[in-house]
Formats: C-alpha cells, sequence, structure tokens
C-alpha cells in the first residue's frame, strides 16, 4: 500500500468579511503578510497534484490546514486547487481539518469547513461523525477531529470528551490489522517531546498511550511547518508532513502490510519530471 501525505497549505491571508477585523482573522492576516507570504510558494500547489497522480498512490490523505482564516473564499479557492485529487477515482482521500481550518467560530466559516471536507472525502461522513475508523487495505484507519477555535495567543488543539470516549473504546488493544492515525496535530515533536501548551492538541493522553504501546503503528500529521519523522524503539513511527508550500515535500509510505514494515522517504514537488530524491537528513537538516 502506498500513501502519499501533504499538510498545511494555508491558502489564502487576506479579510474578505468584514465581521473578520473584529476577531483573529485580523491577527492570521498581519501574520499572512509579515512572515508566511515571504516564504510560502503557493505554485507548489498544483505541481504537487500532478506529482500526487504520478506516484500512483492507493491512498492520499491531507491533515489539515487547508486555509489561514478559514473564510469562505479560501475554502473556495482550495477546493479548487485540489479538485484533481478529489475526483480522481483510481485512489482513495482522507482529509482531516487544522486549527486554521477551524480558526473563528464564525458560521459561514464553519459551514464551509463542513462543505470541503465532505468534498475531500467524497461524501462519507460529515465532520461531525469524526472520529471514524475505516478499513483499507488490510490496515485500519482512525481519522480525528482535533481543531477548535482558539484564543489569540493560542494555536492548540482538543479531543473532547465523546472523541476521548471513542478512542478509548477503540483503541484498546492492537488491532488485526495495522492502525494509522490521521490527525492534524503530532504526539510528540520530532525529537520525542510534549509540544508546548500553546501548540499541543490538549487531552491527547489516550493518543499517546496507544502509540506508545504499538496499538497506532503510524501517526500522520501537519501543524508543525518544518517535516520531520521520528520512529521509536518498539517500531511505531510518526511522519509530520509539514507545510508544502514552504518545503514543497510530499511524504510517501510505502506500507508492507504482509511483513509489517514501513519505508518512509521525501519526494519534492520542486523537479516533477523525477520522483524526487530521498531526503533521509531533513529533521536533522531543517531544524539545523
Amino acid at each position: 500500500m502506498r500513501i502519499v501525505h501533504f499538510s498545511d497549505l494555508h491558502a489564502g491571508g487576506r479579510i474578505t468579511d468584514l465581521r473578520g477585523i473584529f476577531d483573529k482573522r485580523l491577527l492570521g492576516t498581519l501574520n499572512h503578510f509579515c512572515r508566511r507570504r515571504h516564504t510560502h510558494d503557493w505554485a507548489r500547489i498544483p505541481r504537487a497534484v500532478a506529482l500526487i497522480k504520478q506516484l500512483k498512490p492507493d491512498l492520499v490523505v491531507c491533515t489539515g490546514d487547508l486555509t489561514t482564516l478559514s473564510e469562505p473564499a479560501e475554502f473556495e479557492r482550495i477546493q479548487r486547487d485540489l479538485r484533481g485529487l478529489a475526483t480522481d477515482r483510481r485512489f482513495e482521500l482522507f482529509f482531516v481539518p487544522g486549527n486554521h481550518d477551524c480558526y473563528v467560530p464564525d458560521e459561514p466559516c464553519q459551514r464551509s469547513l463542513r462543505e470541503v471536507f465532505a468534498t475531500l472525502n467524497r461524501g462519507r461522513w460529515r465532520l461531525e461523525e469524526l472520529p471514524v475508523a475505516v478499513e483499507f487495505q488490510h490496515a485500519r484507519f482512525v481519522l480525528v477531529n482535533e481543531a477548535t477555535p482558539a484564543p489569540l495567543y493560542a494555536s492548540y488543539g482538543e479531543i473532547d470528551a465523546r472523541t476521548e470516549a471513542w478512542l478509548r473504546a477503540n483503541l484498546v488493544a492492537p488491532a488485526p490489522r495495522p492502525t494509522i492515525l490521521i490527525g492534524h496535530y503530532p504526539l510528540y515533536d520530532a525529537d520525542g517531546y510534549k509540544l508546548s501548551w500553546r501548540r499541543r492538541c490538549k487531552n491527547n493522553g489516550v493518543l499517546q498511550k496507544a502509540f506508545g504501546a504499538g496499538v497506532i503503528r503510524l501517526a500522520l500529521c501537519g501543524h508543525i511547518h518544518t517535516p520531520f519523522v521520528r520512529q521509536e524503539a518498539n517500531g511505531v513511527m510518526e511522519v509530520c508532513a509539514g507545510s508544502l508550500p514552504h518545503y514543497g515535500l510530499l511524504n510517501v509510505i510505502d506500507f508492507d502490510l504482509v511483513n509489517d514494515r514501513l519505508h518512509q522517504r521525501w519526494v519534492t514537488v520542486d523537479v516533477p519530471e523525477e520522483p524526487g530524491p530521498e531526503l533521509a537528513g531533513l529533521s536533522v537538516l531543517a531544524r539545523g
């Protein structure tokens, strides 16, 4: 099974709704113009769509932050950009939202998120139905929504009580098939430490415990813009795809399900005619 994974596209960045001047969207716009627009190349998104098709995946995974401000205009733009993935039935497509997709509690923004969630998951679930478990190619995928509007000073997420109860009931022991977690927030950072309280997913101890016990074989996430791969002593692996427009990388996982072996590599979208070199030292190089 081949999985191609990307994250943190952060389309848009401009307030189009006057109500955004009076909430967190104003801060997000300032961040976009002062920082993100100097480091992100959004031309990489259509190149990534074309390259993903060339890689012939069985499954494509997006772990959130499609937008910057969660405005309807941003969701419309990114939906157009990703249409080539949403309509290609040669592979499955899974999407979970990030904190920027749930940036503010504004109803038009929330409605746009729900619509895009349904489109990218091809109408299988409503956002309110997460978490869900999906059996695919002899593996079990668990999709979790950790996104919630946060205060001005934070970008944290949260596992709510209903989700926690579901996870406790469904991640109690290793399943007959390998379990792959799809969520926006890393369980730990590149060095294996908890994220700062401003950036972590609150109340995610149930996921950390399942990962440490080997119940979760592979965790796919985003949120942190610098990509990293971390493998624990018991063989479980966590991969943060980082920001696609920032680093121009796709996370490609080839999973030998018969022998329970994972092979991870980074593929760059900047040389689309070549399926990219492996960048084994990226997590070290990027931090340096």
